[in-house]
């Protein structure tokens, strides 16, 4: 016989049920100890019934339920997010556009703010206030394409034109 593959040998006692709980009762008795209040054949049944697999199937059943109650937190909670980025004000000074921006779902996205010129220039914000929602682009050109996105990939895109 392979090293691998034992085999266990089954071994089956033929006593009665009677006789196995006088036995058992009289090893307690012999240690001090009281008595089994648990009739023997109750004892005999749970053996019979493998309760450890019961138990482990339902405790995987158990985690398989608390881990799809909590899938949605697996989510980003911006993920039902349709609302673009809000720009509630804008003003010039210095030779700065300044962007003054909000959006209380997911949050802006300062590191996806950009702008192009009209030759398809790219450019980045000049200076970026996270806390105040600031942002601000050089206007030295005629006009800006300036898009800003949330974390949720919400867009708004917005023209500036300069005033001649």
């Amino acid at each position: 016989m392979s090293l691998f593959h034992r085999k266990k040998e089954k071994f089956e006692y033929n006593i009665d049920v009677n006789s196995a709980n006088e036995m058992l009762q009289n090893v307690f008795e012999a240690v001090g100890q009281t008595p089994n209040t648990i009739p023997f054949d109750k004892l005999l049944l749970r053996q019979k019934a493998k309760t450890g697999s019961l138990i482990a199937a339902r405790s995987a059943c158990t985690a398989a339920l608390i881990l799809t109650l909590f899938m949605p937190l697996a989510f980003v909670y911006g993920a039902f997010d349709t609302k673009n980025p809000i720009i509630i004000n804008n003003y010039k000074e210095n030779e700065l556009l300044w962007i003054e921006l909000e959006d209380d779902i997911t949050g802006i996205d300062y590191s996806h703010i950009y702008a192009t010129t009209e030759d398809g220039a790219e450019l980045l914000p000049f200076s970026i206030d996270r806390n105040k929602g600031l942002i601000s682009f050089e206007t030295n050109e005629k006009s800006l394409n300036i898009f800003i996105s949330d974390y949720a990939g919400n867009t708004t895109h917005a023209i500036y034109q300069a005033e001649d």
